[in-house]
């Protein structure tokens, strides 16, 4: 293989962040904030990874359905640093569940009580549940939402069983699961669900939910991040093969592009179908082997197909957990899920709520109505409903099938849920893919959460800000992306010669 160029960085040292997500954006931001020198390596051929976003006839939207938190506090402070506080805009909305044929919207007290697929004492338990309050023996232990990694080694659906009912497990937590984990449900742990319900209890009140969602869409974040770090910093298309260390050999052997990796985990069309992820082989690190003096030199990165070496400072890895084992030979023992969404553009709304979980059969196991929240002259007067599935094996149909078969199928089902919906009203619609979207959390996950700072198993300078870091345990969110970003851009702003 012809030898790579090397490209000497500045004396000050030159930080590389690997992934041009939220995670990625806020760490380059901070360091420039900090009077570093960097460089975004992004894979891919957009910024934002999850918050990414695809053109309408009105603001852009993104390609799969994100929303933040009244809770997010590290989303506003970053806001109000970036002067966009005030486009984080609050929205009520309405939650819901499709059973049985029929639609039912379950957010106010009244839609709950005439729920007819449980009892009184189930919907008793449900709520108890849901707002994580304790009766004594009833209910959940008083610290379950406040404290959710506690319960880490427990199976989400028995500790419904103990703390509610069958009915409740079986009627309402495990069309939940199956709606963001699909056959994994019955390994998720119940820190994951207790974090999920602890958001959810605080956007929640008698009468509604609510959701945080910015004015432009999530581009006014991104657009502002970009801004921040420069685009003269952001090199896309690039993806890093490779890192090499002083004081031991390389911590991975450069791998040989096989065109298929990307960091980002997106198919965006079916042109990039075979850019959902490499399996090319690296030489893993032992971490009890790792020398305590093993330091991050360069990058090796590799862009319309020529390999560049890259001196860097230090490197923080922005990326899912294959990305980063790919470049490093970090051994992951966890598990990521996949999803493919379905973007349809209305010219009619279909639903009464935001979002609906499907327990009914479809390939799809939830729907969001995202003009529900956001009014619809935003986007020129189309209705914007996406249709989200997630994906255990990649062998699966939806995930091989073209992106016509996925629209095609997934309106059928819809016309077979819903017999008064007309399929003209479909004006254009966008499937997206996405490998890694987040990590499964499995019962005991919390052994596979990946640290910040990876100088006892990669080398020092190398740190990770992904979505299985630890501001991302239990749930993957938004915040816990800015967090992440934020902690690794503090440890890799350290001068090299003070790293310990």
């Amino acid at each position: 293989m012809e030898k790579p160029i090397l490209l000497r960085a500045q004396p000050n040292g030159m930080i590389g962040v690997v992934g041009g997500g939220i995670a990625g954006l806020v760490a380059a931001r901070e360091l420039r904030e900090r009077g570093r020198e960097v460089q975004v390596f992004e894979a891919g051929n957009a910024l934002g990874g999850l918050a990414a976003t695809t053109p309408t006839a009105g603001d852009p939207v993104g390609r799969v359905p994100l929303t933040l938190s009244a809770d997010d506090d590290a989303v506003a402070d970053l806001a109000d640093e970036l002067g966009i506080a005030d486009r984080l805009k609050s929205r009520d909305i309405r939650r819901g569940q499709y059973v049985d044929g029929v639609a039912h919207s379950r957010t106010r007290l009244s839609e709950k009580l005439a729920f007819p697929r449980l009892s009184l004492q189930d919907k008793l338990f449900e709520r108890l549940l849901a707002g994580g309050v304790s009766l004594g023996p009833v209910g959940p232990p008083t610290d379950a939402l406040d404290a959710p990694e506690t319960y880490d080694d427990v199976p989400a659906l028995a500790f419904v069983d103990d703390h509610a009912t069958a009915s409740v497990r079986e009627q309402v937590v495990e069309p939940h699961l199956r709606a963001a984990f699909g056959e994994r449900a019955e390994v998720i742990s119940a820190a994951w669900l207790l974090g999920d319900l602890a958001r959810r209890r605080a956007d929640s009140n008698r009468s509604t939910d609510s959701i945080v969602y910015p004015e432009g869409g999530f581009a006014t974040l991104g657009d502002a991040l970009i801004a921040g770090v420069g685009r003269e910093n952001v090199s896309l298309g690039a993806r890093v093969v490779g890192l090499e260390t002083t004081g031991g050999d390389d911590a991975a052997a450069p791998a040989a592009s096989d065109g298929e990796g990307d960091e980002t985990g997106f198919v965006w069309n079916d042109g990039d179908a075979e850019a959902d992820g490499g399996d090319a082989t690296v030489e893993a690190v032992d971490a009890t082997a790792t020398e305590s003096d093993q330091r991050v030199e360069r990058l090796l990165v590799e862009r319309d197909g020529e390999r560049t070496a890259v001196d860097v400072d230090a490197v923080v890895f922005a990326t899912p957990p294959r990305a980063l084992e790919r470049a490093t030979g970090y051994e992951w023992t966890g598990e990521t899920r996949s999803l493919v969404s379905v973007l349809f553009g209305l010219s009619a709304s279909l639903l009464d709520t935001y979002e609906l979980t499907v327990a009914d059969d479809a390939p799809f196991g939830r729907l969001v109505e995202h003009t529900n929240a956001v009014d619809p002259a935003a986007y020129d007067g189309d209705h914007l409903l996406y249709a989200v599935a997630p994906v255990a094996d990649q062998r699966d149909e939806r995930w091989q099938q073209d992106d016509d078969t996925v629209a095609r199928r997934w309106g059928d089902s819809l016309e077979a849920l819903f017999p008064d919906f007309d399929r003209q009203t479909i004006q254009w619609s966008t499937v997206t893919r996405v490998r890694d979207a987040g990590p499964v959390y499995e019962i005991g996950s919390r052994e596979t959460v990946i640290e910040h700072d990876l100088a006892d198993t990669v080398a020092k300078g190398c740190f990770y800000a992904g979505t299985a870091s630890e501001a991302q345990y239990p749930n993957w969110t938004v915040d816990g992306a800015v967090r992440a970003g934020r902690r690794c851009a503090t440890l890799a702003a350290v001068p090299k010669s003070d790293r310990k």
